[in-house]
């Protein structure tokens, strides 16, 4: 029951307008974290990662990361993340106007 709750749950927020910037934001947000969770043991795939990170418009190379590493990009990620949320107005404004 709670699996079907969360697959089809809405998947957007009503707090902040859409723009290509913000979701690359999170989506970077989401890489790290992805990151983060497979170095602790967890088993994620890699299909995953790669999407979170072709989504993020990153160009990384996973081998040599460790944890310490890993850490310090999701924390200057988030504030970029926080920073891209405080002006979605903008964002979403200068993006409609150049499309």
């Amino acid at each position: 029951m709670l699996c079907a709750e969360r697959s089809f749950g809405k998947r957007y927020s009503k707090r902040f307008e859409w723009s290509p910037e913000l979701k690359q934001a999170v989506e970077c947000v989401r890489f790290w974290c992805l990151l983060l969770k497979r170095s602790r043991g967890l088993s994620i795939r890699g299909t995953t990662i790669e999407r979170a990170r072709i989504n993020a418009g990153l160009a990384v190379d996973l081998d040599p990361l460790d944890q310490p590493t890993i850490v310090k990009h999701l924390r200057t990620a988030l504030v970029h993340l926080k920073s891209s949320q405080k002006s979605h107005v903008e964002l979403r404004e200068t993006y409609l106007r150049t499309s």
